[in-house]
């Protein structure tokens, strides 16, 4: 029923592990040849928390990838696709379901070769931090990717296969150029339009430019960590009903 997107899938995995893989042996080569270490990695949790960001912010480019999955459905085969003996909703609900569950899966693969890496220049294996910020820290970092899916989905599943490239090469800067006119000295009308605006942003949510006091600038995001799981689980899920909602009235 859905041999077509798994094969996708399949590919798109594949691509990934072999990323990671070239990644991992190109930082032990280099750890090896400098014979040093320029990462302090001493502070677990806040190690864990970076390898977590990397690992969403790969996950969310993988998102854009696979969140135009309906519309390469309607990419000049959609009366073939309407024989399978199957609804609309169930198809799409289907189709979103394995995308959503690699999107899980390169998340999960990005932060063991994460871990890998800074274990490598940390010339130690990072220890698990398994506390309750650290868990709420991780999720958020999983909400991120499944939000961009959503969002993705929803903006392209009304369009051919051919088109949806047209919303998702721009979805990048847009949405960061419009988080990022929140933090600029406007007028208050304005700046609170942009709020709302916001409101369905997944980059409003999560800490796209800084993670912690390494850095010297910081940038005023979110609503507190566990608002921010709630909201991004709540863009996932309603992007993915509004996408099943355009794609029942697709026509062929």
């Amino acid at each position: 029923m859905f041999f077509v997107e798994l094969l996708r899938i399949r590919t798109g995995l594949a691509w990934s592990l072999v990323g990671c893989a070239l990644v991992i042996i190109g930082t032990a080569i280099a750890a090896l040849a400098c014979r040093c270490t320029s990462v302090d990695t001493s502070d677990a949790p806040l190690v864990l928390s970076e390898v977590a960001w990397a690992a969403a912010l790969g996950g969310a480019i993988f998102a854009s990838v696979f969140g135009g999955s309906l519309s390469y459905e309607n990419d000049d085969h959609l009366p073939l696709t309407w024989t399978k003996p199957i609804g609309r909703t169930a198809q799409a609900l289907g189709i979103m379901a394995l995308d959503a569950l690699a999107v899980v899966v390169v998340f999960v693969l990005l932060f063991a070769a994460g871990w890998v890496v800074a274990s490598i220049l940390g010339t130690h294996a990072i220890p698990w931090t398994s506390d309750g910020r650290s868990w709420l820290t991780y999720v958020r970092a999983l909400a991120f990717p499944l939000a961009w899916f959503g969002l993705t989905q929803a903006l392209t599943a009304g369009y051919q296969g051919g088109k949806c490239g047209v919303i998702i090469g721009p979805m990048w800067p847009v949405l960061e150029g419009l988080f990022a006119l929140t933090l600029l000295p406007l007028s208050a009308p304005l700046l609170t339009t942009l709020k709302i605006l916001n409101l369905a942003n997944p980059i409003n949510y999560f800490p796209f430019w800084t993670m912690d006091e390494r850095f010297n600038v910081r940038y005023a995001f979110g609503y507190g960590i566990s608002i921010d799981i709630i909201a991004l689980a709540l863009i996932a899920f309603v992007g993915i009903g509004v996408a099943a909602a355009r794609w029942r009235r697709v026509e062929a």
